[in-house]
């Protein structure tokens, strides 16, 4: 069974011109870091203080599922440690490691605790839900920050979710399996120039503007994590760079930059959706503790950190800046993704302890980027700049087939890549002759889908979708709108011609058809003896799957085909809407197409034979061909499924249930 994630995302824009977010996606390989520390330093990483892994003192191992569950260290000075997994954060069983090192690093500013934890979930890297770690701490000694341990040893700070000052608690939450620790953060002035970011090298050159339909609250988070992960592994200097024109074939010009935003932005629209909510909620974080957290992740890290601007009366007109140094009165000095190349500040007044307003913003939240796992990496999304964007529309390569070729069957798969644009994109969409195909696009952009075709030319339109910053799936524009593609099918014209689609992924539907001897075409008994076939079983979602009788097989003229769909299995992922096309006399003045559309929430492997019913089954359509396709019409070809529960007498053998399952289990594995 795959897992499934159901994400609730909050539409949260960014004001002024809107909001974004991004961090790298560095996945921490868990052996000890100090073996680690040979590796190359990235540009600006290397300045930070690194942490020197040593030897395990307090192990506790436990088995954890899907469900969730709790570990806690008991004893030595770690003793009360916890660590919360939460439902879904795992598929499947598997054994956890909390353990205490005895590890250690020498801050920059404030005080090391002396505890570093190591999280070790078998062979994972990271959770597909985050976890929550609950840590005690004495607040005579300070405000704990708490920080993630990265591949390299360096820190990066995490969020934090909930915190007691009075019982001396804190909870921050993590993506990562690795290493943790957390600094007490003192009173004392930092000392200038905490890091080298300046807003004319390092911020972007363009203005925080959304781009519809995907960012049309803006992209400010996406700006400012993209502008602290460049600068963090790639160094300075990304004002200057993908500055160049690229052109869209539906028309218009777009920077370079431009696209970068919004690809870094719809990759961290979860996490921006997910922690705002928290950080506003949050009890207890006084803006004292605030200005702490971030002199301290500063003076530690060298490394800018996202601050995320508010009021507390509302989510709406929320925004993202970077902070990248303090000064000796706690000015907070920021890169503004809506005033490029311009140099403001946050204020923090020493007589109230709290930041006075910026910009009508009169709550200032630190973002613990060390926290998040992001849906795409920026990695990938620098590579894609480095290369100079082909189109800021998706840019589909078919694979399988060249345009105008022939092909000698109708029912062909189409394979190919997409290359993404401003959007990732999610799912593709094959509409020829009146049907709607459609598929995911894997996280690489390679899909796969079967489409029948019509006898003779073939122009199909390829529709791409990507999911917005609320998480809904809208259409993005891609090459092959500008571009005709062509396939050419000789084949032989069907008298019927039947398509099943459903739109729920990881589920299996089944198309039936029950002919005028009681023959029938099932996934597991394909082919009449008058010659229809069922072309194909999707067994993991969408479809397409196809019954086909061309003139050229035997043709009950002016008796009754049956169509029906079953629900076989729903794989855990639940109901799933259907469309159902019939076309008739293919190639003839008569042509005629209708479409089904239905719901079915019941599925049951074990109720799959031809004439089987029930809350799985739905009775689609009832067709009776007629010989001569002059003057036909469909009124007078379809028919409605008769009210009296007559059938008729199935004379073929229906296969065992065992070897009806046999034949499921064996499409699934091809």
């Amino acid at each position: 069974m795959k897992l499934r994630y159901l994400v609730q995302l909050v539409t949260i824009s960014c004001c002024f011109f809107a909001g974004g977010l991004s961090v790298a996606n560095d996945k921490p390989v868990l052996t000890p870091i100090n073996m680690l520390l040979l590796s190359g330093n990235h540009p600006h990483e290397s300045e930070g203080i690194k942490a020197q892994v040593g030897d395990s003192i307090e192990t506790i191992q436990k088995i954890i599922g899907s469900t969730g569950g709790e570990i806690e260290i008991t004893q030595g000075s770690a003793a009360g440690v916890i660590v919360t997994v939460p439902p879904g954060a795992f598929n499947e069983d598997i054994s956890v490691t909390l353990s205490q090192n005895s590890g250690s690093l020498s801050p920059n500013e404030g005080v090391f605790s002396d505890i570093v934890i190591d999280i070790t979930p078998g062979e994972l890297t990271h959770f597909a839900n985050p976890i929550q770690i609950t840590v005690p701490f004495n607040s005579s000694n300070g405000f704990p920050v708490p920080y993630y341990i990265n591949e390299k040893g360096y820190l990066k700070p995490c969020q934090i979710v909930n915190i007691d000052t009075n019982a001396g608690i804190m909870t921050f939450e993590t993506y990562h399996a690795s290493f943790f620790t957390w600094i007490y953060s003192l009173t004392t002035i930092p000392r200038e120039d905490l890091t080298k970011f300046k807003t004319g090298d390092d911020g972007f050159r363009i203005t925080n503007y959304g781009t519809a339909p995907l960012t049309t609250g803006g992209e400010c988070f996406g700006m400012s994590t993209f502008a602290i992960w460049y600068f963090d592994k790639k160094g300075s200097g990304l004002y200057d760079k993908y500055w160049s024109n690229i052109s869209a074939c539906t028309g218009g010009d777009v920077k370079g930059q431009d696209i970068i935003a919004t690809r870094a932005h719809l990759s961290v629209s979860r996490q921006w959706s997910l922690y705002v909510p928290k950080l506003q909620q949050l009890q207890g974080f006084s803006d004292l503790m605030r200005m702490g957290w971030i002199r301290n992740v500063l003076s530690n890290t060298k490394i800018p950190t996202v601050l995320y601007l508010y009021n507390n009366s509302s989510h709406n007109g929320t925004h993202a800046v970077v902070a990248y140094d303090m000064n000796e009165l706690n000015t907070t000095y920021i890169y503004d993704p809506n005033y490029p190349n311009s140099t403001k500040s946050v204020v923090f007044n020493n007589s109230t302890h709290q930041f006075e307003s910026y910009n009508g913003y009169g709550s200032v939240a630190p973002l613990g980027t060390g926290t998040f796992f992001y849906k795409e990496s920026f990695e990938n999304i620098w590579k894609d700049a480095e290369n100079g964007f082909s189109s800021p529309d998706a840019t589909v390569e078919i694979t399988s087939h060249t345009s105008g070729e022939t092909v000698q069957d109708r029912n062909q798969t189409i394979t190919g890549d997409v290359t993404f644009g401003q959007a990732i994109v999610e799912k593709i969409e094959i509409y020829v002759n009146g049907v709607t195909y459609s598929s995911t696009v894997s996280s690489s952009g390679s899909f796969s889908l079967s489409v029948t075709l019509d006898s003779g030319e073939n122009k199909p339109k390829f529709t791409t979708k990507a999911y917005d910053q609320a998480n809904n799936l809208v259409t993005v524009s891609n090459n092959l709108q500008c571009e005709q593609f062509t396939l050419n099918a000789p084949s032989d014209d069907a008298v019927i011609l039947v398509t099943l689609t459903w739109d729920k992924n990881d589920t299996d539907l089944d198309l039936y058809t029950i002919d005028p001897t009681g023959d029938y075409s099932a996934y597991y008994h394909k082919i009449t003896g008058d010659g229809g076939e069922l072309d194909y079983d999707d067994t993991n979602g969408y479809g397409p799957e196809h019954w086909t009788l061309q003139y050229s097989d035997t043709v009950r003229w002016d008796q009754d085909y049956r169509i029906r769909v079953h629900y076989y299995s729903d794989h855990g992922n639940g109901g799933t809407n259907y469309d159902v096309t019939v076309k008739l006399y293919e190639g003839t003045d008569k042509e005629s197409l209708q479409s089904f559309s239905g719901y079915l929430s019941s599925n049951n492997s074990s109720n799959d034979g031809p004439n089987d019913t029930g809350a799985d089954w739905a009775n689609i359509v009832t067709i009776r061909p007629v010989q001569t396709a002059t003057g036909a019409s469909f009124a007078r070809a379809k028919m409605s499924i008769s009210k009296d529960g007559s059938v008729p007498i199935i004379t073929v053998p229906v296969p065992s249930p065992a070897e009806r399952l046999e034949a499921k289990q064996h499409i699934h594995a091809e």
